[in-house]
């Protein structure tokens, strides 16, 4: 990557302190997520439900990506399971 960039911002490479990077190998090892998938279950559950009483799944785990994904799970969630009930 240092070598892409240097032509535009300058050889920076002695200045790098400590560089990381992962793989799909890698998220699986230190997460657990099968296949190294880094958005949540494979099993999607749209409605939410978990199958206990006012347990309800929000998040990446729902089927949305992302922290704005996340975000909307949450108010897709209060809005099915919370507010219907008002």
């Amino acid at each position: 990557a240092c070598t892409e960039v240097a032509p535009i911002v300058g050889d920076f490479s002695e200045h790098i302190v400590f560089s990381d990077c992962f793989t799909p190998h890698t998220v699986e090892r230190f997460t657990g997520k099968h296949g190294g998938a880094i958005y949540g279950s494979p099993k999607k559950v749209s409605d939410g439900s978990m199958g206990y009483e006012n347990l309800v799944l929000a998040g990446t785990d729902q089927g949305f990506l992302g922290i704005v994904g996340a975000m909307l799970s949450g108010v897709s969630m209060v809005n099915k399971h919370i507010l219907s009930k008002l």
